[in-house]
C-alpha cells in the first residue's frame, strides 16, 4: 500500500461506523461516483469524487463540494496526515468538521474530527471518530 496510488486504494466497498454506532456501507467506484447503502442515518443521495493535483473533492447531489487541498498522490502518505476541509456543509452548519485527522492500518482507515461536539451540549465531549473497514478484496 505504501507505493499505491490513492485513487486506486480508495476504490471498493467500505463499511463505515461512527463512535455513536451509526454507519453504513459506501461503494467507491472507479468512474468517480460513490453510493451509500444501509445508512443508519436514512437514505443518502449518490455523490461523486475526484483527486486532481493534490485536491480531493467529494460532492453529494445538489450540495456544494467538500474539498481538501494538499493531498499526496500515494495512499501511504495521504492516509497519515491532518487536513482542513473546505466547502460543503463545513462552510455553515457543520463547521466543526473542518479539522480532520486521517490514519490507516491495513484495511482500516480512521477519520477523526476533533472539534465536533458529539452531544449537542456546549460543555459536551468533542470528537467524532469514523472507522472505515474494507469489505472487498481491493488494495490494502
Amino acid at each position: 500500500m505504501k507505493d499505491q496510488a490513492l485513487l486506486a486504494f480508495l476504490q471498493g466497498r467500505w463499511e463505515f461506523k461512527a463512535e455513536n454506532g451509526k454507519g453504513g456501507v459506501i461503494d467507491v467506484r472507479a468512474d468517480g461516483t460513490w453510493h451509500i447503502t444501509g445508512s443508519s442515518g436514512g437514505p443518502v443521495p449518490p455523490g461523486s469524487w475526484s483527486v486532481e493535483k493534490g485536491r480531493f473533492t467529494a460532492t453529494v447531489s445538489r450540495q456544494p463540494p467538500h474539498t481538501i487541498d494538499g493531498v499526496p498522490d500515494q495512499a501511504g502518505d495521504a492516509l497519515s496526515k491532518n487536513y482542513q476541509l473546505a466547502g460543503g456543509l463545513t462552510d455553515g452548519q457543520d463547521a466543526d468538521y473542518r479539522n480532520m485527522q486521517v490514519r490507516h492500518d491495513k484495511g482500516t482507515v480512521v477519520l477523526t474530527f476533533p472539534d465536533v461536539n458529539t452531544t449537542g451540549r456546549s460543555d459536551g465531549p468533542r470528537g467524532r471518530v469514523i472507522t472505515c473497514s474494507r469489505l472487498d478484496s481491493g488494495a490494502q
